[in-house]
């Protein structure tokens, strides 16, 4: 089993002009954060920076991704949801529904994304539609009138 990437190294590659290297270290930020309990408050407080900075990155996956490691790292935080609520609006279907899951899992973060959410259920596509559904399901929202 290899050693996991150290966190310098990580916060690192954030930065890299290419966008695979950015996604790969943000998908590790993302798993590692299910030990966020193990990290020191240095250690967060750098990592929710870093991917505070990623938000607003070029690449739409790098984004997503971000938004979903911020969300898990610190619930609480606003800017996942604005990110992800921007995101039901992108051009590709695998990222609207990805992103409406990610919303799903916010919970009262997630408060100023539920006009776009419920907007969103006029989505052309069928799996989106569901996805946002579910997301709403989630979060405790009433959509049959929408």
């Amino acid at each position: 089993m290899s050693e996991p990437m150290p966190l310098k190294q990580v916060l690192q590659e954030l930065a890299h002009n290419s966008s695979y290297l950015r996604q790969r270290a943000v998908k590790t930020l993302a798993e590692r954060s299910a030990e966020k309990d193990r990290w020191t408050q240095e250690e967060r407080d750098q990592a929710l920076t870093a991917l505070e900075i990623t938000l607003n990155d070029k690449n739409k996956y790098v984004r997503l991704t971000a938004a979903q490691a911020m969300a898990r790292l610190d619930p609480s935080r606003n800017e996942p949801a604005q990110v992800l609520g921007e995101l039901l609006a992108d051009s590709h279907r695998d990222v609207r529904a990805s992103a409406a899951i990610a919303l799903g899992g916010l919970g009262a973060s997630a408060k100023n994304a539920i006009p776009i959410l419920k907007t969103s259920l006029n989505d052309p596509v069928e799996s989106v539609r569901k996805r946002v559904m579910e997301a709403l399901d989630e979060l405790g929202i009433d959509y049959s009138g929408s």
